[in-house]
């Protein structure tokens, strides 16, 4: 029985390591992406004319009203272990 369990544990490994690198590989891409856009967004709330301004607050709200939907979902609607 442990025999079996230790084979598909090995013969597993080649997946798990390619999903390992895939998800490194994305995390540092969407890490370069999100560095480029937040500059772009503060250079442009910082130095543009009125029309960027405007459209960089609009994109910030958006981005608050995300991020307080999620903590509320997470915090309040995702299943806990401590509550029981």
């Amino acid at each position: 029985m442990l025999d079996r369990r230790l084979e598909l544990i090995f013969n597993s490994l080649p997946a798990l390591l390619r999903g390992t690198v895939i998800t490194i590989q994305l995390t540092v891409l969407i890490l370069i992406f999100g560095l480029i856009l937040g500059l772009i967004l503060a250079f442009g709330e910082t130095y543009g004319n009125i029309l960027i301004r405007k459209f960089t607050a609009l994109i910030w709200q958006s981005s608050q009203k995300y991020t307080r939907t999620c903590t509320f979902i997470i915090s309040f609607l995702w299943p806990s272990q401590s509550r029981f």
